[in-house]
């Protein structure tokens, strides 16, 4: 199970998300054997609610912690939750991949 992490805020959300949810299609389609998770799509009912920002960060982090990796999309530096998403998996030992081309790479090494 691999974590797409995808800048949101602060832009174009709209766009952030289709290109999110473009991105977990593609690989979905590439590796029908793993399960991609689209935190922008799986959160997307929180709009909805009055929590806050750091909260909803906490409940990524939460479902970041159940994957086997996490997969960086580009920006992803530019972003503060994207960057506390990779810090966390730092700290844990999920295995990083800081792009999408750099997923698909793995099996080829």
């Amino acid at each position: 199970m691999y974590y797409i992490s995808h800048p949101f805020t602060g832009c174009d959300e709209k766009k952030n998300r289709k290109s999110c949810r473009n991105i977990s299609s593609e690989l979905s389609e590439l590796y029908p054997n793993y399960l991609f998770i689209n935190p922008l799509d799986t959160f997307r009912h929180l709009e909805k609610t009055n929590l806050t920002y750091n909260k909803i960060l906490e409940q990524c982090i939460d479902l970041l912690a159940k994957c086997d990796g996490i997969i960086m999309c580009k920006g992803w530096a530019n972003s503060f939750g994207c960057s506390k998403e990779a810090e966390y998996a730092i700290q844990k030992g999920i295995e990083i991949y800081y792009c999408v081309d750099d997923f698909k790479k793995r099996d080829k090494e």
